[in-house]
């Protein structure tokens, strides 16, 4: 007699659960993988179809005497709903009720098994997911030589006391070491951080980098880096830095970290201290470490330097004048550098490397052959296991690559079942990736008054930023980064309609309404770096180029002189503030200049004081000086503790702009007989509202024509959580996945 007790199967919406062994697979057989807190979830709601069941409660089911926070069960909720393919806003699977909990909705059955129908042991231990056999669900082991040292099953409270990142992780790591002859066990743990999400939008296009040994992770979050190490429970932040740090980079020894402030590279001590300068780059810039010095690109190519310091020597001579690089990585053993080459030069590369204009190349030191690895995708690292991991849309790939030959073999292969397209990699075999993303496409128009009160417009969710209110207040003019196309996009007030201004598929960023409102101005990159350009405002003719120029300019505003103010970037001096003729003659006057980078600059109504933000201090606040005539008289400081995007009430009365956490402020002020600055109140809260945070960015607000109002970019909420996923001894995984002779 069989006493075997069997779990059910269960059958849902083209699905089956297998709770005998732990499988979700199609109707049609096919095996999805899911992490163990994943199909535990997705279990506990297959046996409670329809019942509310409150968060809480799911917590405590599936993080038994653990603490860990929501953003735990968000992160979960959200990866099952983008493995069975549930629309946002469907609710094919799962309902969610605020405040209360969420709800199965979907059809659930049993289906009955007999013990005799049980799969054979061999059957039982074929993988189930995210690289585990059911067991490896016993003390899960980790490497024995390297990876992330055992610490039991606990809870780890990763806390930032900073702007963006609190998040909570539950580490699975091992009890023994793994045996030379049984492969090491492939082991993940999530690190839930929704700062993540502003990465979309970040100037850089890289936030984390894991060391060469898999012993620490840095990553960065509102120009702040934070370490992570094995040793250490605890995150910590790099003292020392200014808060203007991005895309960082390791030492091959793991001891110092490389990063960019956007004027130079620089590298640091892991445990903080005086940052040291390398050498001055251009926006945008990547670096990769190895023994032999440093490998870096930025807008204007690719280049070499030693990490002590010196003049770059430029690796790339043939480079189309449109083109960019980013992302270089190193062989030394092979005297070959990957990097990714996009077609157009800007200083927000964010996506585009992932996208199809994208591609990887190879340039071999010795012969200087340029080589075509991968089209359609970018972020290419190089691993010993013999592949190459890359980013194409949202999606991770790997596929076999001879590096002797410089050829990639064989089709590539998806290797994660989450959307992501930020990664990093160890040389011993740690992965870790940054899993979903924000909704940042997902963003509504609102008008809110002084105390708050919101009116949504009926313009479509989009990725809107930069809004700017024609002269008659009839129309708004907005930049949008995401699909269907990043251009500049025209909402009629009256009408209630969204139309498409400018038609070159190029990026097309900030912008400004002439005195007339006759013509826009409005930067655009599409013969290359972005430059200015102008066009009348009904969308006839083509677009004029006002300046030509090897740096990035922003049109910011038109003064009422009628001269077209612009933010340029100045080699070794951040952003300095300009003063365009539009009178034919197309002179150039510098306004604001200095070390530091100044931007956002606004003229009063009476045209003779400049508002402007400036990190000279060290972080970004709120000045005040003459105008035309910057320096002839003294500077107003307005903010303190932080402040960005100044804009002046059309009455002159007020200054408002915005802090850090991007709640709205008003300074009241007096123009003459010279200028004044009063209290400062707070109006409204931040209330999620696109813009806040402490880096360079143009203004994401305006004021309507009576000054009432103000017209706000809300960003949706979102069960969609991002997280960084760890993954230790994926190389394992990446093994089986892609088999590579």
């Amino acid at each position: 007699m069989n006493d075997t007790v069997v779990q059910p199967t269960y059958a849902f919406e083209g699905f089956r659960l297998d709770a005998q062994h732990r499988v979700l697979s199609r109707a049609d057989g096919e095996p999805i993988p899911l992490a163990p807190k994943v199909f535990d979830l997705l279990l506990y709601f297959v046996e409670r179809p329809g019942q509310l069941i409150a968060k809480r409660e799911l917590l405590e089911a599936i993080w038994p005497h653990v603490v860990v926070e929501e953003n735990n069960l968000t992160q979960a909720i959200s990866t099952l709903r983008r493995i069975l393919g549930e629309t946002p806003g469907t609710h094919r699977f799962f309902a969610t009720e605020p405040g209360r909990g969420y709800r199965l909705v979907a059809s659930v059955r049993t289906i009955s098994r007999s013990p005799d129908e049980l799969s054979s042991p061999q059957e039982a231990a074929a993988p189930i997911g995210d690289g585990e056999t059911p067991a490896a669900r016993a003390p899960v082991t980790s490497r024995g030589q390297s990876g992330w040292r055992g610490i039991g099953i606990a809870a780890v409270m990763l806390a930032v006391v900073s702007s963006a990142i609190v998040g909570t992780a539950v580490w699975f790591a091992a009890g023994q070491a793994a045996d030379s002859i049984s492969p090491p066990h492939v082991t993940r743990f999530t690190i839930p951080s929704p700062a993540f999400s502003a990465n979309i939008w970040n100037p850089s296009g890289r936030a984390l980098a894991v060391s060469s040994d898999g012993a620490r992770l840095v990553f960065s979050s509102a120009g702040v880096l934070y370490v992570h190490s094995r040793e250490r429970v605890e995150v910590t932040p790099v003292p020392g830095l200014q808060g203007q740090a991005g895309a960082p980079f390791f030492s091959p020894d793991g001891q110092w970290i490389g990063f960019t402030d956007g004027q130079t590279l620089k590298r640091v001590p892991i445990g903080g201290g005086a940052a040291v300068t390398i050498t001055e780059v251009g926006p945008a810039a990547f670096g990769s470490w190895t023994a032999e010095g440093i490998v870096f690109a930025d807008m204007r190519g690719l280049f070499r330097v030693s990490a002590e310091g010196g003049t770059p020597e430029a690796l790339l001579a043939d480079l189309d004048a449109s083109e960019q690089v980013l992302f270089p990585q190193f062989l030394p053993e092979r005297r070959v550098i990957l990097y990714t080459v996009i077609p157009t030069r800007t200083n927000t590369p964010g996506a585009l490397a992932s996208l199809p204009g994208a591609r990887v190349e190879a340039l071999d030191l010795a012969t200087g052959e340029r080589r075509t690895l991968v089209r359609g995708g970018g972020r290419a690292q190089f691993v010993r296991t013999g592949h190459l991991v890359y980013a194409a849309g949202a999606t991770l790939y790997a596929v076999a690559f001879d590096i002797e030959r410089l050829e990639v073999q064989g089709d590539p292969v998806a290797v994660t079942a989450e959307p992501s397209r930020e990664f990093s990699l160890s040389e011993e075999g740690t992965l870790i990736y940054q899993s979903g993303f924000s909704r940042a496409n997902d963003q509504l128009l609102a008008w809110v008054d002084r105390e708050g009160r919101e009116e949504l417009l009926e313009a479509p969710a989009r990725g809107y930023a930069y809004p700017r209110l024609s002269r008659d207040g009839t129309r708004l003019a907005l930049n949008t980064g995401g699909p269907p196309a990043p251009a500049i996009w025209m909402w009629d007030l009256r009408r209630q309609t969204l139309q498409r201004f400018t038609l070159n598929p190029a990026g097309n960023s900030m912008l400004a309404w002439s005195p007339d409102g006759q013509r826009l101005a409005f930067g655009s990159n599409r013969f290359g770096i972005s430059n200015l350009f102008s066009q009348a405002a009904d969308g006839t003719g083509e677009p004029e180029r006002l300046l030509e120029s090897d740096r990035i300019q922003q049109p910011l505003t038109f003064a009422p002189d009628g001269r077209l103010l612009f933010s340029a970037d100045v080699a070794g001096h951040g952003r300095d503030i300009h003063a365009l003729s539009m009178d034919g003659s197309h002179r150039v006057e510098r306004i604001l200049y200095g070390a530091t980078n100044e931007g956002n600059a606004e003229v009063s109504p009476d045209g003779r004081w400049i508002a402007y933000d400036s990190d000279e201090s060290g972080q970004f606040e709120i000045y005040v000086r003459p105008y035309p005539d910057a320096y002839a008289g003294p500077r107003s400081q307005i903010s303190s503790g932080g402040g960005r995007q100044p804009l002046w009430s059309r009455d002159g009365r007020e200054l408002f702009y915005r802090d850090f956490d991007g709640a709205l402020l008003a300074a009241s002020v007096t123009l003459t007989p010279t200028f004044a600055a009063g209290p400062v109140v707070k109006l409204f809260a931040s209330a999620n509202y696109f813009g806040s945070g402490s880096a360079l960015g143009g203004r994401t607000y305006d004021l309507s024509l009576d000054g009432s109002r103000f017209l706000m970019i809300k960003q949706l909420p979102t069960d969609e959580a991002a997280a960084l996923v760890v993954v230790l001894n994926w190389f394992e995984e990446l093994k089986r996945l892609v088999p590579a002779e």
